[in-house]
């Protein structure tokens, strides 16, 4: 996955439909919070606004940077346990009504947090929901890039040009498809550019790796400095390494290493060493 051709700041204005902050609905929040602490070293705090119904919400920090949140869902409520990616929007009620004249549909918001921005929820005709974010007063997460943070984003979809029109018309992402079709080899992968920032997500034709089970679905990253350990880590920790591979890292087909990885209560993410020739992490 590529990296952003730019380190930004840790609040500066984000680009319009990026990514900007990440979420984590569990059933169990004190084995959530123990086993993402023990392999990222996040910390978590109880912030001064939480949204409006969300039952034991924390923020997420590593090393006073800001990372996302968890929050607790009900156990025998669906869907099951989950990461969220949002995207950035300047005016909220305009994106719901892209999204649903592009074949979306909305979940839930516009949900206010006063002093922080308004919060919403969506679906995506693939299935694959995401969340929505208009900043006012709260940008969303760190973004200068740091190991043990989030440094990317990837929709698994089994309709990969219907992804990219569906995005194109409800958020206005310009892709770029990496060499070979879905037709000539059966893999498909396109990158979404956010100036300054660079590429900071990507869509994955999916049909062939997806479970019938599984529906179409936003996956996060974080970047760390060793996938086999880090993965190893986590089975120790009560964790599952779905896939452990080697993968192309960057637009010029670079191989780095990437794992798949479901928590203690079975929310997925994936971790992924980035390449050091595209990106070179910071240091909190």
């Amino acid at each position: 996955m590529p990296a952003p051709e730019v380190t930004p700041t840790a609040n500066e204005p984000i680009a319009e439909g990026a990514p900007c902050f990440i979420d984590l609905a569990t059933s169990n929040m004190a084995e959530t919070q123990a086993f993402y602490s023990s392999l990222f070293g996040w910390e978590y705090h109880e912030p001064t606004r939480t949204p409006a119904g969300a039952a034991d919400y924390y923020a997420i920090t590593y090393k006073g940077a800001d990372v996302g949140a968890v929050f607790s869902r009900e156990a025998a409520a669906g869907p099951a346990d989950h990461w969220t990616t949002y995207f950035s929007t300047s005016d909220m009620q305009s994106t719901f009504a892209r999204i649903e004249a592009a074949g979306g549909r909305r979940i839930s918001g516009p949900a206010p947090m006063p002093g922080m921005g308004i919060g919403g929820s969506a679906i995506d005709p693939t299935g694959a929901a995401f969340g929505l974010w208009q900043a006012a007063g709260f940008t969303g997460y760190d973004r200068r890039r740091a190991f043990d943070t989030p440094g990317w984003h990837e929709l698994l979809t089994r309709d990969f040009q219907g992804a990219q029109r569906f995005y194109e018309q409800a958020l206005g992402w310009n892709f770029k498809t990496l060499d070979g079709t879905v037709e000539q080899s059966g893999f498909g992968y396109a990158m979404a550019y956010f100036p300054p920032a660079g590429v900071l997500l990507g869509v994955l034709e999916a049909k062939n790796i997806l479970p019938d089970d599984v529906p179409d679905h936003w996956t996060p990253y974080f970047y760390v400095t060793d996938v086999d350990a880090k993965a190893a880590k986590a089975t120790s920790l009560g964790g599952t390494v779905l896939r452990l591979e080697d993968v192309v890292g960057d637009a010029e087909g670079r191989l780095t290493r990437r794992a798949l990885i479901a928590d203690v209560t079975g929310a997925s993410f994936s971790i992924l060493k980035p390449n050091p020739q595209e990106w070179t992490p910071i240091t909190l």
